[in-house]
Order: structure tokens, then sequence, then C-alpha cells
């Protein structure tokens, strides 16, 4: 009898783990629906964010030489933009924004867009030039 018990509990087990991988099979494919769903919809994802660098280069154009805040927080947000979507605008903008920051003389400034230079950087595989811009921040400086 105890022989009966332990294959009948084993047999359970045995259902359970296959009902569980079944169960998974099916929660794989639903997610792999998904994801072939969310990369057919992908050109819609670029034109919104094509869109949305453009309103920003629109709005960078239109903005005074003298406005170097303005022009600085533009640049930052099409770097931000660029940083997954073309590293080497992202990188353009960055370089900009460094030049920006420091005609403001503004250490926070500067300090974010070398951040954000080696950022850039390190996704594009420069791992040399990532430290080289993070060797430029002195870090008792930033307040």
């Amino acid at each position: 009898m105890h022989q009966k018990i332990f294959s009948l509990q084993n047999y359970i087990l045995i259902i359970l783990l296959f009902l569980s991988g079944f169960c998974s099979y099916s929660q794989q494919e639903d997610l792999l629906e998904e994801l072939k769903n969310t990369i057919a919809e992908a050109p819609q994802y670029d034109t919104l964010k094509l869109n949305q660098i453009d309103s920003l280069r629109q709005e960078l154009q239109k903005t005074s030489p003298e406005e170097l805040e303005d022009r600085y927080r533009l640049n930052h947000q099409l770097l931000q933009e660029f940083k997954v979507f073309n590293q080497d605008s992202a990188f353009v903008y960055g370089l900009q924004s460094r030049e920006l920051a420091e005609q403001l003389d503004s250490l926070p400034l500067i300090a974010e867009a070398v951040v954000d230079l080696a950022d850039v950087s390190v996704a594009a595989g420069m791992y040399k030039e990532t430290l080289d811009y993070l060797d430029i921040l002195d870090p008792q400086e930033i307040p």
C-alpha cells in the first residue's frame, strides 16, 4: 500500500510538472507573439521618434544664439533622443552641449555634458574615450 501511495504521489507530481511546463510554453508563445507584434510596429515607433527629433531641431533653430541655457537644454534633449537611436548624432549634440555649458561657465552643466559624452562613448564601445571623459571631472569640484 505504501508503494501505491508513493507511486500515486509521483504520478500526480509528474502531471503537475507537465502542466506547469505546458503553461510555461503557452506563456512563452504569448510573449513571442507580443514581441513579433512590437517588431512589426517598429516603423511607427521610428516615426514618433523622428517627429520628436524634428520638433526639437526646429525649436533649436528658432532659438537665438544668445540664449545659451535654452540652447543647452535643447541640445541635451536631442542627445537623449538620439542616444539609442543614432549614437553619432548623440555624440555631436553632446559636444555642442559641452561647448554651451563651458560658455555658460556652469560646472554642473559641464559635468552633465561630460557624463553624457562618456555614456554615449561606452554605448558605442569606445571605452578609452569614456575613461578620458570621466578623467576630466573632479568630483570634489562638482556642487
